[in-house]
């Protein structure tokens, strides 16, 4: 039997649903369910990914976005910080999380590609699609 997960939201972007959501798929996924998303609004789906890929992508960035946030709501800072402290904090680890979970994504899609010249036009086509951003490119490039 199918069983449905709703998330939504209101006018604020970028507080992380869908990360929220990849985190709930990874549990559910570790403890032996099949996990299918299907994703409306602002969650960014790369074309260029598989829909396993996807879903890989948006799952290692709720991981990423679970061990800052954990530590951060119990510490000191939380308690005394303003709502607009904490939403900026969430904002800038929610990022945080889909960078680092795009870049491990990105070792993993020319991990394979031996040569040069190939690795290069995977890059582009990377680039062309919008998963790899300058910021990315330039950290890639300077390993």
């Amino acid at each position: 039997m199918l069983k449905y997960i709703f998330v939504s939201g209101g006018v604020i972007s970028g507080i992380g649903k869908g990360t929220t959501v990849a985190s709930i798929g990874l549990l559910l996924k570790s403890a032996g369910y099949k996990v299918t998303p299907t994703q409306f609004g602002e969650e960014k789906k790369f074309d260029i990914l598989t829909d396993e890929q996807n879903i890989n992508l948006q799952m290692a960035a709720g991981q990423n976005l679970n061990k800052v946030l954990g530590k951060i709501i119990i510490s000191d800072w939380w308690q005394t910080a303003d709502d607009e402290m904490k939403e900026k904090a969430i904002n800038k680890y929610t990022e945080d999380a889909r960078f680092y979970a795009r870049m491990g994504m990105l070792n993993f899609l020319l991990s394979d590609i031996k040569d040069q010249n190939q690795k290069i036009l995977k890059l582009k086509e990377l680039i062309k699609d919008g998963f790899v951003n300058k910021e990315m490119y330039n950290k890639f490039m300077l390993k």
